[in-house]
């Protein structure tokens, strides 16, 4: 009988038992105020502009994207809801 790990067999279990130890280890207090700091300073040293600069244009184009639906709809003015009150 031979001793296979589970990287071996490659059935991902191994994956799943170290995000399991990863979770042990941040049930720790020190431990996840440790990793937090460091991933607080890292996005703090780090220059992150393609994520910046995608983060402001997604919400520029899609109220660009409404504006313009919006503008080019057909027949809205006829509808009862803009119809001036007489």
């Amino acid at each position: 009988m031979t001793d296979v790990t589970s990287a071996e067999r490659g059935d991902g279990s191994a994956a799943l038992s170290r995000l399991a130890d990863i979770g042990t280890m941040l049930r720790r207090s020190d431990i996840a105020l440790a990793v937090g700091m460091t991933a607080i300073l890292v996005a703090l040293i780090l220059p992150l502009p393609l994520l910046l600069d995608f983060a402001l244009a997604i919400p520029i184009i899609f109220s660009v994207l409404i504006l313009m639906t919006s503008l080019f709809i057909p027949g809205t003015s006829n509808s009862p809801r803009f119809r001036p009150c007489s």
